[in-house]
């Protein structure tokens, strides 16, 4: 897995109130697309799902 981290601009801890916590939450621009702030869980979930995505892939095409 790489850093998910590489693809932050920048970083902020911010206060949820649904959550009723402190968060961490990252900047991104993907694509030429507006900056947006996300959470940095989110980050990590997706960048986790586009591994699981890419290996499932090279499994089948392995096994094919």
């Amino acid at each position: 897995m790489r850093n998910p981290l590489g693809l932050a601009k920048n970083t902020r801890k911010t206060y949820n109130k649904e959550l009723r916590r402190n968060i961490t939450e990252v900047q991104l621009q993907l694509e030429g697309a507006p900056t947006t702030w996300i959470p940095v869980e989110t980050l990590i979930a997706l960048v986790n799902l586009k591994d699981d995505i890419r290996t499932k892939t090279y499994s089948s095409t392995i096994t094919d």
